[in-house]
């Protein structure tokens, strides 16, 4: 029997690389009347689905040497990359109704990099909040690839963020800076000694992420990894970054995924960045190869060398976790052993000599790209380094205290805040570069973001709608699976003068989703599950279940310009804890079809989010701004509801879900005021690190 050869071209859209329109679009007959009756000419205007070129990368970023509010000078737009969007861990339901599902995703991305790095002249970087060297990188674990690479000769290096959780320790090392601007040593001194964090793993006293996969690299032939707890107080380190040389390039990789199993299947854990509820999370990412990997290669290298390595307690650290990689300690005494890892830790880096433009990574595709970063104000605000200064410099300001200056003649010596050396007054370029961009928005913005808590981001989009833009669509988790604590009231303070706009304006301009799946009544739930059910339009949904968590970090500007990092709308990463974000406009084309990168990710998300996914659903979603219907005219199988929750529709409402509300009759009290929702929220919670002056304005309502 003979076989029918099929035609059928793949869906363009399935390629993140791919530039062509949606073949629905494209490939569509066209009936066309040439005359009329007698001699009359019919004119008729064929309209073909492309991007038309805008030479206006000027337009979408503020100029290379400009500064942002920390005063550091914006980096340089790069001209010729390539981009490629990563959309989540990996496939999961929900991304492939009718085969449309992306055909390459993060995970397997990463691994091809990590892979393709084979000999003594290569390298591989990371930078992560969280490493997990156990994950499934498909068929082997993220450790076998490194150990693989190690013994090729490859240098792997990795800083991971020092995660601690509470403990008796860090109270007095947060607590005691109250007192004062700067404190003695002997002070100092009594809160690092009872805060030994990690040596209290073993007790179940507190419990750190990351420790055994630095031991394990370090114990690589050619491995070494450090954790760095050198935050501003109650910070993280929240870079993902991922930097590899081969012997063709440079690639790099930057968004919102860590190597973390909560990506790629329900871990149902309390560790997981949505504390074990709607995972897989929902997640983008982007690999960058060309000039602008430089920028990121940069970021590793200042972390690295910034980094005093005598400090890394790294025989204490081998010791606490040598039951946990056994497997891995070489036959050899311990104390050689320590001195041959001390000695890798410092050996200079290979990739160093990329920084210089002789080395400089080639054109490799025809995005600009300009990468911008938040790192905290170390020299006003304490946590990252000190300086020790005798206390007579101090106490001599004070005239008043004779007493105490000849304490300080006698050797007192006081403790004083220091930023990182590459950055002292830290650095907000990401702010910068995401507040610019929103400020050139003409006809829609499309936010996917794990927070909105940032009063600065609702000032800029009511600006946008002052302007004229004409939809702005938000997506974010529902409130009930929030790992942010008291973020539920202080988002819905931020989305509430947005959605105002549409009774003010008598037009629906903003939308705000949240992720969910149908529920069915009938099935009977677990204790604390009621909580997450909601009802819609006369419909059961929940909002716990796989794949409803949004963990992106992902702008998108009508259609032409996209930031993809790992900076939430929310304070502390646009002012406080170390972040990094990649703003990706192009120019395309006229002499072809295409369409804009930003374009391109936009169809896709919002394909997978409407269940759209299907050559004729990516037609549909063509325009921005007359597809955004699809978002009030959900169908049935759609994996989004509304935002406003009716069974909490007002602040009074909200006010129960707040962390200490049972003790707002204490905030005046002294000492224990400091209790108060609002200072635990923006000093704690969502803290800014600006330098004094700079900080984000808060909304009416709300104190600092």
């Amino acid at each position: 029997m003979a076989v029918e050869q099929s035609n059928k071209k793949p869906d363009p859209m399935n390629d993140p690389l791919e530039q062509a329109p949606p073949t629905k679009l494209v490939e569509r007959q066209v009936l066309v009347q040439t005359q009329g009756s007698g001699s009359e000419t019919v004119i008729n205007t064929i309209r073909m689905p492309n991007a038309p070129r805008h030479a206006e990368s000027s337009r979408w970023y503020n100029p290379s040497g400009t500064q942002d509010t920390a005063g550091s000078l914006m980096p340089k737009i790069h001209e010729r990359n390539e981009v490629t969007y990563l959309i989540d861990g990996k496939d999961v339901d929900g991304n492939t109704q009718g085969g449309g599902g992306s055909t390459v995703k993060t995970l397997q991305k990463m691994r091809e990099a990590i892979e393709s790095a084979k000999n003594e002249d290569d390298f591989i970087y990371l930078l992560n909040w969280w490493c997990d060297d156990s994950l499934d990188m498909g068929g082997k674990t993220l450790r076998q690839l490194l150990k693989n690479a190690s013994d090729a000769g490859v240098e792997v290096r990795a800083v991971f963020w020092l995660q601690k959780q509470l403990s008796l320790g860090l109270i007095v090392h947060y607590l005691v800076p109250v007192i004062g601007a700067v404190l003695p040593d002997s002070v100092q001194a009594i809160a690092q000694a009872i805060d030994f964090v990690g040596n209290l793993e073993s007790l179940g006293i507190s419990a750190v992420q990351n420790n055994r996969e630095v031991v394990r690299i370090n114990l690589m032939k050619n491995g070494a990894a450090i954790l760095d707890d050198r935050t501003l107080d109650f910070g993280s380190h929240h870079q993902k970054v991922l930097i590899v040389k081969n012997q063709k390039e440079i690639v790099a990789f930057c968004g919102g995924i860590d190597f973390n199993k909560d990506r790629i299947e329900q871990t149902k854990s309390p560790s997981s960045s949505s504390g074990g509820k709607g995972e897989p999370l929902h997640d983008v990412h982007c690999q960058i190869r060309g000039p602008a990997v430089v920028d990121l290669l940069r970021t590793f290298v200042e972390r690295w060398e910034d980094f005093e390595k005598k400090k890394f307690d790294l025989e204490t650290m081998l010791k606490n976790f040598a039951q946990g990689v056994a497997g891995d300690f070489p036959d050899m005494p311990f104390d050689a052993l320590v001195v041959i890892l001390q000695e890798k830790l410092n050996k200079p880096l290979r990739g160093r000599k990329f920084l210089k433009p002789e080395h400089a990574p080639d054109p490799a595709g025809e995005q600009f790209v300009q990468i911008g970063r938040t790192y905290g104000d170390g020299d006003d605000h304490a946590g990252i380094d000190q300086d020790h200064i005798p206390g007579h410099e101090v106490l001599a300001v004070i005239p008043i205290l004779n007493i105490p200056v000849k304490l300080g003649e006698a050797g007192l010596r006081f403790a004083r805040p220091k930023g990182y050396s590459f950055r002292p007054k830290g650095e907000q370029t990401a702010r910068a570069l995401i507040a610019h961009a929103i400020n050139q928005a003409r006809r829609f913005i499309y936010i996917e973001d794990q927070y909105f808590t940032n009063p600065e981001i609702t000032r800029l989009l009511i600006a946008a709608l002052d302007r004229g833009v004409e939809h702005i669509t938000i997506l974010i988790p529902h409130g009930s699976i929030s790992d942010q604590p008291d973020g539920r009231f202080h988002r819905h303070h931020g989305l509430k003068p947005l959605l105002d706009r549409n009774k003010k304006d008598g037009v629906k301009r903003v939308r705000v989703y949240c992720r969910a799946a149908p529920h069915d009544p009938s099935v009977p739930l677990k204790s604390g599950q009621q909580e997450h059910v909601t009802q819609r339009e006369g419909r059961s949904f929940r909002v716990d279940l796989a794949h409803t968590y949004i963990h992106a970090k992902c702008i998108i500007i009508d259609d032409r310009f996209a930031s993809i990092g790992s900076v939430n709308c929310n304070v502390r990463s646009w002012t406080h804890d170390s972040e990094i974000t990649a703003g990706i406009f192009d120019e395309s084309h006229d002499d072809k079809m295409t369409l804009h990168f930003a374009h391109r990710l936009r169809i896709k998300l919002w394909a997978e989010h409407l269940r759209m996914d299907t050559p004729q659903g990516h037609a549909e979603l063509w325009d921005g701004v007359a597809s955004a219907i699809h978002w009030d005219r959900l169908p049935p199988i759609t994996r989004v509801i509304p935002y406003i929750d009716p069974d909490r529709p007002d602040e009074d409402a909200l006010q129960k879900h707040r962390m200490f509300d049972k003790l707002q009759f204490l905030e005046k009290v002294p000492i224990i005021g400091l209790l108060s929702n609002e200072n635990v929220f923006h000093h704690v919670v969502d803290p800014d690190g600006s330098v004094p002056g700079k900080e984000i304005r808060l909304l009416p309502g709300c104190r600092r």
